[in-house]
Parts: C-alpha cells; sequence; structure tokens
C-alpha cells in the first residue's frame, strides 16, 4: 500500500511521469503470465494495445504520437487464439524498430548499485534492460549481452520482505547514468553472434510458445507428409509444370498468329485509307471542272 501511495502521490500532486510505473506493472504482468502461469493480463491493456500495434504495423509518416497512429486504424479484434498466432508470426522484418515519432534522445542504462534499470510498480518491483532495446534507436546489437547486465530482479509486494529492496530502489534512482548508447565495451561478448544469443534463449524461455488449442481457428493442423506422399506430390508438380508449359506455348502460336493477322488488317486498312483519300480527291477535281 505504501509503494501505491508513492507512485500515485507524486503523480496527483506534483505532475510526475507516471510512465516507470506503468511500464514495471506491464513487465510484472508478463512476468505473472510467464513464470506463474497466471492466464489474466492485470495491467493496463490499452496501452499495451497501442505501443504494440505501432511497432508491428503500417509506420505512417507525419505522425507525432502512438495515439495518433493507432486512432488512424481501424481496432483490431482477434481472440486469444489469434493474438497467439499473430505474436508467434512476429519477426525482425515485420517490427519497426524506430517508429517516425520517436526521436533519438539520451537513455536511462543504470543506476546506482545496478547494472540494469530497476522500476518501482504498483504490485511489485522488476528490473528492465536497456541494453536488449539498442536497435530501438538505431543502434545495432553486436555480440551476446552478459549475464551480469540482464541480472533479474522481480519482487511483488504480496510476498513480503521488499522494503529494503524497495529502499535501494529509491536510493539508486538517485543517481543514474545517462547515454545516447551504452558504452560499455564489457556488456557485450563479441565472440558469440546476437542471433545466437537470441536462438539460444528463445529454446531457454520456450518461444515461441506452443498454443494451447491444437486446432487454432477452428483449422486442424496438417499432417506431416510421408515419403510416399512427398513423391506423389512431386511427381503431380511435375505434370502440372508440363501442362503449363504446353498450354504456355498453345498461347505464344495463338499471340502470334493474332499479331500475324493484325499486320494484315493494318496493311489492308492503310490500302484502303489511301484509295478512299484519293478517290476523294478524284470527286473533287471533277465537281471543280464541272462549276467552271
Amino acid at each position: 500500500m505504501h509503494a501505491v501511495v508513492d507512485i500515485l502521490f507524486p503523480v496527483r500532486t506534483r505532475s510526475e511521469n507516471p510512465v516507470t510505473a506503468i511500464l514495471a506493472d506491464t513487465y510484472l504482468a508478463l512476468d505473472l503470465c510467464y513464470e506463474r502461469k497466471v492466464r489474466k493480463m492485470l495491467c493496463s491493456v490499452h496501452i499495451l494495445y497501442v505501443w504494440l500495434m505501432a511497432r508491428v504495423g503500417d509506420n505512417i509518416l507525419g505522425v507525432r504520437c502512438p495515439i495518433e497512429l493507432v486512432t488512424r486504424k481501424k481496432l483490431e479484434k482477434r481472440s486469444g487464439k489469434e493474438w497467439a498466432l499473430f505474436v508467434a508470426g512476429l519477426n525482425q522484418k515485420k517490427i519497426i524498430w524506430q517508429p517516425s515519432w520517436q526521436q533519438r534522445s539520451k537513455l536511462v542504462y543504470s543506476c546506482d548499485g545496478f547494472l540494469n534499470v530497476p522500476l518501482i510498480g504498483v504490485r511489485g518491483c522488476i528490473s528492465y534492460n536497456p541494453v536488449l532495446a539498442q536497435r530501438q534507436f538505431r543502434y545495432p546489437i553486436r555480440g551476446a549481452p552478459m549475464p551480469a547486465v540482464l541480472a533479474p530482479l522481480v519482487c511483488y509486494y504480496r510476498d513480503g520482505f521488499v522494503t529494503e529492496t524497495l529502499h535501494h530502489i529509491r536510493s539508486a534512482w538517485k543517481n543514474i547514468s545517462y547515454a545516447e548508447r551504452d558504452t560499455r565495451s564489457w556488456s557485450m561478448n563479441k565472440e558469440i553472434p546476437y542471433h545466437q544469443w537470441l536462438a539460444d534463449r528463445v529454446k531457454e524461455v520456450k518461444l515461441p510458445y506452443k498454443l494451447i488449442s491444437q486446432e487454432p481457428l477452428g483449422k486442424s493442423i496438417p499432417e506431416e507428409p510421408t515419403p510416399d506422399r512427398r513423391s506423389e506430390e512431386i511427381q503431380k508438380l511435375k505434370e502440372e509444370v508440363e501442362r503449363l508449359k504446353r498450354k504456355n506455348d498453345t498461347l505464344n502460336n495463338d499471340m502470334q498468329s493474332l499479331q500475324h493477322d493484325y499486320l494484315n488488317v493494318k496493311v489492308e486498312c492503310e490500302a484502303k485509307t489511301k484509295a478512299n483519300e484519293r478517290l476523294i480527291k478524284g470527286r473533287k477535281w471533277i465537281e471543280s471542272t464541272l462549276w467552271r
């Protein structure tokens, strides 16, 4: 309860920015869903939706904020299974790493006594790892992040024994390290490629996650084809290719025939046009001769 007052009272009385508290609660909600198998998101789902769609939708030029971007598009209504399929299908090419409304600025990379950024939320505390967010500011991630800069901090008020942690975090935020990019050379292990580290991380946290239903969206998952079935499908594809080739040859012959007919008609039309012009000139000459 004291943590809630500490967060909301300054927001109301001194107009302090509540973003860190909202971010903490969003991370805590995701942690609850993953670590403690809680199936319901208890956070600002509207803000999470705006954040997500602003980074996986169309990047509209001239947009000044993510809310404006989302209001220009139709609200996408999806079921739980549809959202699961949508998120599981994302890759680096589908993500807008730096939206047009986001400008480069100095980031909080660490706080006193922490190698990352500890956050205080309404329901607990959790750490944020800015070393993983460099691509959002057009800085490449070269190498694998060292475990020290990813040291997790997760505690819930309902579990108790958090008074000392809260005091430590409040003190740490009095001494913040700002930078445009992470200048700590030791924070990355350049001997391990980032994509290799990411692939291993995906296996560790079991992503992409397995859907609950074996028949998403009412459609059955196709079975793995047997070798005989593969051979049959290959043979059918070869036959289809041959059929299309024959059809293509026939169409080419028809096209050449039509081109030949077109040229004949064109020559005939030109000849008739010239004959008609000669006839008109002869008629005019006769008329002018008779009226003299």
